[in-house]
């Protein structure tokens, strides 16, 4: 076909609307004509330039294989614009041309044969397409493959932006993380120098030292003291066992810093309900029953009438002199003074009385005496014409406590059946009478029996008797299980695992009296305490501050408290101070070797007045265990080495000191302590020493004066032994040992355990010296190593004293006396004192050679475990 006569037809602009297409003219050209309509479209100013997303990635940095996938995807979405804008120009292109030729030919206009189609450029080639009307008014097939690329395009923007984010982020990140590399570096280069036990506070968020906290306490008791209101609180509110605890829980809840609860136990005890005695043939007859004053706690319950006995102190010497005069089933009159009244009572049963009288002469009240021309209270410093002193009957000095649960808590053991019949409470009736009522029966004895040169103070010429009248002695007492109330107050402390317990009894047989009692100055140490608590204090040990209910009656509440936390005492406890009487002016310490150099230390540290406590009150120092008190379940039951303070009466300077009496009231304390300081002194002490303990990292205790103390009375035990016992073989447990030889090995081992404590002594010296030591962050290993010893020390000091406690009750207690449980020492028997290696005592006074042996192996036990430990 020649050229010329090539037909084209010029694409058909389709407006947006398809409806609104039409031809309205044709035109024919030759193919030259046509050439340049067929040439790549180039965009005119109408059509859009902004940029596409592809362009922008391609324009953004990135890396190849980026770039290689934004190239194809740029090709692919060319091809699908292009297609776009070549319609869209051939369009716009022919709506500007006139198709008059078709308008003045309706003949060709009308053909269906030459209808005009627009043509495309292919990209592949160089071919011409023909397109279909329904293809240019159905333009979304192409632009849904470009919508596509589009969306792919667009999510690599989007995660290429992420990817950009995260970059930023991470360099941040590792910017933050290498500045503060830097700042602790530079730190570390110029940390100051600390010490173990500066760090250990700081740990533990305390800031202030020791002595700043021993200046602040000792600064809020001195110059704002409050045992005034306390003792007018004491005197004013019942203190009976069991009754009105609510009172001083109350007070103690004052304390709002620390932690205070209360703690009840059931225990067996009585009420007494009609107490009186009677002179038959007489008409003579006295009532006891008056406020209480003649109760003696766990005396029998009942009637005897029968005649009676003067036994003056009712010791054993007195008994040999009575040996001619019939005693049996008779009533006892006994005169008190030193010795404890539950062991006369013992003896005086086991010499047939039938009942028992005690009273007070006053020929042993010392200087103070209404025949030396002093004036009676009230008036005066002498005994009160109607004062009775009374004590508990329970055989303590076997076993304190409740005599129903020995050695257990009824607490602990809900199910375990109370005894019905216990050893240790006597079995006939006990009361007390004071000297004015008991004269006129003293008076028929006169002239009656020998003169054993008994004397006193009464118009009585002290004969024995036997009487030839009769009493009616009258003692009815209810018992029953009834509750008794321990007080807690607490002061946590950063170690969980190491505690102080600080003691005073509360209770008085008076329910009135008591003054002398050392509550007031439990309370003042709490005062202390809460005060130093609102300054942000928190001691390194945890500190408990009891009130005892029940000690009147036989320490039933800390007994009982013991016995019921023995195991938490015995793994965490490192220290029990008993806070006892307040007597007198002489001050009274006594404590286990352990804290003898502590102690002393800290009298030279507290004041009274102007003056240090050792110038005032010197630094004597007893061993404890004289006697039988709260500290007791501590010290001779659970192991815990314990601390009494208290102040005795000065016979020569002080009045007439009373016990469960109402007249033990502020008036008698106001006459040897008019200024009423010495609960507050007490208080300064007891509470400096808990802080002393408290505050150091290492328990301050010295060995050595413990051992030489032991190695010191064993030697002079052993000394006693009988020379034919050291030829006899042993018989326990079964060793071929003569008893010298297992003597002498005994001997040697305490000389090594004595010179292993000096060594022991010497550790704490360079421990305590690391301690103190400043030292830079990078010895940090020195002061974790340091720790570690502190702990094993403190270990080996909480467990030293527990060493000497008896386990096997066959073979290793102390005879007859299965609580009281330490080797080293226990209350006497026959005195008011200490009584040194008690099982070699007692097999030695009764020529019992399997029981000395056996004691002898216990002892040889503990010193073996002790050199272990050391």
């Amino acid at each position: 076909m020649d050229s010329r006569n090539v037909r084209t037809l010029a694409p058909v602009l389709t407006i947006l609307n398809p409806s609104s297409v039409s031809l309205d003219s044709t035109f024919e050209s030759d193919t030259d004509d046509i050439r340049p309509l067929l040439s790549p479209i180039v965009s005119e100013p109408d059509l859009d330039t902004n940029p596409t997303t592809i362009e922008r990635l391609m324009a953004s940095p990135g890396d190849a294989d980026d770039d290689l996938l934004l190239r194809s995807l740029r090709f692919a979405s060319f091809s699908n614009t292009n297609l776009k804008a070549d319609s869209r120009q051939s369009l716009k292109s022919s709506s500007r041309l006139s198709f008059k030729k078709y308008k003045d030919d309706p003949n060709r206009a009308s053909s269906s044969s030459e209808t005009a189609r627009p043509y495309i450029f292919q990209i592949n080639g160089s071919k011409i397409k023909s397109v279909s009307q329904s293809d240019m008014l159905h333009p979304n097939r192409n632009s849904s493959r470009v919508s596509l690329a589009e969306s792919i395009a667009s999510e690599i923007e989007y995660l290429r932006d992420l990817t950009i984010s995260q970059l930023k982020r991470r360099r941040f990140f590792v910017v933050c993380m290498f500045s503060l590399v830097c700042m602790v570096i530079f730190n570390l280069i110029f940390m100051p120098r600390t010490t173990l036990n500066r760090d250990l506070r700081r740990l533990y968020g305390g800031f202030k030292t020791l002595d700043d906290i021993s200046r602040i306490y000792l600064n809020q008791l001195y110059y704002n003291p409050t045992t005034s209101t306390y003792l007018r609180f004491y005197e004013e509110n019942n203190h009976f066992p069991g009754e009105n605890s609510r009172a001083w829980r109350k007070i103690m809840d004052d304390f709002s810093e620390l932690e205070t609860y209360t703690e009840d136990f059931d225990v067996f005890f009585g009420t007494p309900q009609n107490i009186n005695i009677e002179l038959l043939g007489d008409d003579w007859r006295v009532d006891l029953q008056s406020k209480k004053v003649s109760y003696v706690p766990y005396s029998a319950n009942g009637q005897v009438t029968s005649k009676y006995v003067f036994v003056n102190y009712g010791l054993d010497d007195d008994y040999e002199s009575l040996k001619d005069i019939s005693l049996d089933n008779k009533i006892f009159i006994i005169r008190l003074k030193d010795i404890h009244p539950s062991l006369i009572v013992e003896n005086a049963q086991k010499n047939g009385a039938s009942g028992i009288i005690f009273y007070n002469d006053p020929s042993d009240d010392g200087k103070f005496r209404e025949a030396d021309g002093y004036t009676p209270y009230p008036k005066g410093k002498a005994r009160s014409l109607e004062a009775i002193n009374t004590w508990t009957s329970n055989f303590i000095y076997y076993q304190p406590g409740d005599p129903t649960t020995p050695g257990w808590s009824s607490s602990l053991f809900d199910g375990r059946r109370r005894l019905k019949f216990p050893s240790t409470i006597p079995k006939i009736p006990v009361i007390a009478m004071n000297h004015v009522h008991i004269h006129p029966i003293l008076k028929k004895l006169n002239g009656i029996g020998p003169n054993l040169g008994w004397k006193g103070d009464l118009d009585y010429d002290y004969t024995p008797g036997p009487s030839q009248s009769q009493l009616k002695l009258t003692n009815e007492i209810e018992y029953s299980v009834k509750p008794i109330y321990n007080i807690v107050t607490e002061v946590p402390g950063m170690l969980g695992d190491e505690e102080i317990i600080i003691g005073a009894s509360r209770d008085d047989l008076s329910g009135t009296g008591g003054l002398s009692s050392s509550q007031p100055a439990l309370l003042e140490i709490a005062r202390g305490f809460n005060e130093l608590a609102k300054l942000g204090w928190k001691p390194m040990r945890t500190i408990k501050l009891i009130s005892w209910d029940g000690s009147s009656l036989g320490m039933l509440g800390s007994s009982e408290y013991g016995e019921f936390h023995a195991q938490n005492i015995i793994n965490n406890c490192i220290m029990y101070i008993n806070l006892d009487n307040i007597h007198g002016t002489k001050l009274n310490i006594e404590s286990n070797p352990l804290f003898e150099k502590a102690i002393k230390k800290l009298l030279d540290i507290v004041m009274d007045g102007s003056m240090t406590l050792k110038d005032v009150y010197g630094d004597d120092i007893k061993m404890i265990s004289d006697k039988v008190t709260d500290y007791s379940i501590f010290e001779n039951h659970l192991g815990i080495p314990s601390i009494n303070v208290g102040f005795q009466r000065n016979p020569n300077k002080d009045p007439v000191s009373y016990q469960n009496s109402e007249f033990d009231d502020l008036d008698v304390l106001a006459m040897f302590d008019p200024s009423l300081k010495l609960h507050n002194v007490l208080a300064q002490l007891v509470g400096m020493f808990a802080i002393h303990i408290s505050e150091h990292e290492i328990i301050d205790v010295t060995i050595s004066p413990y051992l030489d103390l032991f190695n010191n009375k064993l030697d002079n035990a052993l000394q006693r032994t009988p020379t034919d016992w050291l030829n006899r073989n042993m018989t326990f447990p079964f060793q071929y040992l003569t008893l010298g030889e297992r003597v002498a090995e005994l001997q040697t081992t305490m000389k090594k355990v004595v010179s292993l404590g000096k060594g022991f002594d010497n550790e704490i010296k360079l421990i305590r010296r690391e301690i103190r030591q400043d030292l830079p962050w990078f010895k940090l290993y020195k002061k974790i190593r340091t720790a570690v010893k502190i702990k094993i020390i403190n270990s080996k000091i909480k467990a030293f004293n527990r060493i000497f406690l008896t386990v096997n009750k066959n073979d290793n207690r102390i005879s007859h006396r299965p609580w009281f449980r330490h080797l080293f020492f226990a209350p006497s028997m026959t005195n008011q004192g200490v009584q040194y290696l008690p099982g070699i005592h007692d097999a030695l006074e009764n020529s019992d050679f399997n029981y000395f042996e056996q004691t002898l192996i216990a002892l040889q036990t503990s010193l073996d475990w002790l050199q272990r430990v050391l």
